[in-house]
């Protein structure tokens, strides 16, 4: 009976450790070596993979393609569906006009604190807005990364793990971190980064520009790979429980009328012609669910 009550007991204290949350919507983050007929010079996202063999990781499937990346915040932070909406409509911009049920009110009601960063214009999708009604108590826009590292056109991945470890360091209480990253936004250019920043050479039977549109997101996604590890091995090293959950948005947009996804042969025919699988295929997005405690 002693033991059954000291099991007891620590399980209890196991259940009642509040550990940070962070969350990285990371912005078009997709695997693209799932494309057939493409080689790459090395593994774009190394980390990712390594992570996915370790730790819990799996499928979800976004409401969107290429864009709208407010309606998939939307979904994870509310756990309410856009399926229903008027085609074409931001819930953020038309349905969000006062306080609703989202984690960050949750969480909230638990002792974190809870934080949205994202490094550009705080008005975009009225986010200034709506963060305050889904309960974030701070919102960390393109202002306040004025310093910043740029990465082609916009703030780098990395510059957003580093406000992350930062902001879990400052704060006493537990933290609740909604990251939503902006360097691999599309569409993507060819001088986006100079030939001698792209890091990983890629073969295929691609037109001129196929070719350089997925050179540009793959160095992108290089990046995001880097910013991942860089921010799971620092925030290790501040030695509090931690969850990261990391996933994309939704599928990069490769060119007009899916261009690289035709020519690689990840898809056939036209989007209308697609079967119940193609359409799958292009809405599934990979996550993983890391953390240092058991």
């Amino acid at each position: 009976a002693r033991i059954v009550k000291e099991n007891q007991e620590n399980r209890k204290e196991e259940y009642n450790v509040k550990p940070n949350i962070i969350v990285v919507l990371n912005e078009s983050f997709w695997d693209p070596t799932v494309l057939p007929n493409l080689t790459f010079s090395k593994d774009p996202i190394a980390f990712f993979h390594e992570m996915q063999a370790k730790y819990i990781s799996g499928h979800m499937i976004s409401p969107v393609f290429g864009g709208s990346t407010a309606n998939v915040e939307f979904e994870i932070l509310t756990g309410l569906s856009t399926k229903f909406l008027p085609q074409g409509a931001i819930a953020y911009q038309q349905f969000i006009a006062k306080p609703i049920p989202a984690i960050p009110n949750l969480l909230k009601s638990h002792g974190y604190v809870c934080m949205a960063i994202h490094p550009y214009h705080e008005w975009f999708y009225k986010r200034d807005q709506v963060y305050k009604y889904l309960g974030f108590d701070r919102f960390y826009s393109l202002k306040d990364f004025e310093d910043a590292e740029i990465r082609g056109e916009y703030v780098a991945d990395l510059e957003v793990s580093r406000k992350i470890i930062e902001l879990v360091k400052e704060n006493k209480e537990p933290s609740f971190i909604f990251a939503v990253t902006m360097q691999n936004h599309g569409p993507y250019p060819a001088n986006r980064y100079k030939d001698t920043e792209k890091e990983i050479s890629i073969k295929g039977n691609l037109s001129s520009d196929g070719q350089e549109i997925i050179s540009t997101y793959i160095q992108g996604l290089y990046d995001a790979d880097k910013a991942l590890r860089y921010l799971i091995e620092n925030i290790d090293n501040v030695h509090e429980p931690t969850a990261i959950v990391f996933l994309g948005d939704h599928l990069p947009y490769l060119g007009k009328d899916y261009l690289v996804y035709r020519e690689t042969g990840y898809i056939d025919g036209s989007e209308r012609e697609w079967s119940a699988a193609e359409m799958l295929k292009m809405k599934s997005i990979p996550y993983i669910i890391w953390a240092n405690y058991e």
